[in-house]
């Protein structure tokens, strides 16, 4: 999980984005209803309708059953859950990003987050990633950014970059479920951030001053960041 200013309270994920959705959207439904005074044909999902009277007599209203909550349930979902697995794609093209170090250029596949949702997610709740694999979270300009490891589970070493692409901090080794903020508690200005497995930039020889290739930069791409 992502300290960017962003959020700092416990993880979201889709499902929970998705299940308080539902529940606003419920409830703003239901009032809405309550509030008609008109006759109002609801289809519902078995593919039938019903005709409901709506007054406010006792009687009327006690003629509304579960299945107006179950058929907003169903509509809701259904209009909601696309929206949220967007939201965990990315609409960077790149795929591979070249580091360029003292000992020669090395190549990391990358997912790229470039939202608010995407960054906060981050690489939580992943068991595994893979040897040569990290994630790059992209920022607005003139932002200072700090990373935890709340629900994080493999050890990562975190990489702070420039807006130029050169490398600022490195944090070898970050564990698991720690919440000490990264770098420090007032963050570092840094247009974007890499995490690739922990140990692995030393493996690879990838220290401060080393660059990455400015992908934020290049038009076209979709890499900006928001």
């Amino acid at each position: 999980m992502r300290l960017s200013g962003e959020s700092t309270g416990s993880a979201t994920t889709p499902e929970a984005l998705v299940r308080e959705r539902v529940r606003r959207t419920r409830e703003e439904a239901e009032r809405a209803f309550w509030a008609m005074r008109q006759v109002c044909i609801f289809p519902f999902p078995e593919g039938s309708a019903i005709i409901v009277a709506i007054s406010t007599s006792r009687e009327r209203t006690m003629m509304i059953t579960g299945l107006f909550r179950r058929a907003v349930l169903a509509a809701v979902i259904g209009s909601v859950a696309p929206t949220i697995a967007s939201a965990d794609t990315s609409t960077c093209t790149v795929k591979s990003l070249s580091i360029e170090t003292r000992k020669g250029a090395v190549s990391v596949s990358i997912e790229v987050a470039t939202t608010p949702e995407t960054r906060e997610l981050g690489l939580m709740n992943r068991t595994q990633l893979a040897p040569d694999a990290g994630m790059l979270f992209v920022y607005p300009p003139d932002r200072a950014i700090a990373f935890w490891m709340k629900n994080t589970l493999i050890p990562l070493d975190m990489l702070f970059i420039d807006g130029a692409g050169g490398i600022q901090f490195i944090k070898h080794e970050a564990q698991p479920h720690d919440l000490t903020p990264i770098p420090g508690p007032t963050g570092i200005a840094a247009r974007a951030a890499l995490e690739i497995n922990g140990g692995r930039a030393e493996e690879l020889g990838i220290e401060v001053g080393d660059r990455i290739r400015p992908i934020w930069a290049e038009e076209g791409m979709g890499c900006e960041g928001s």
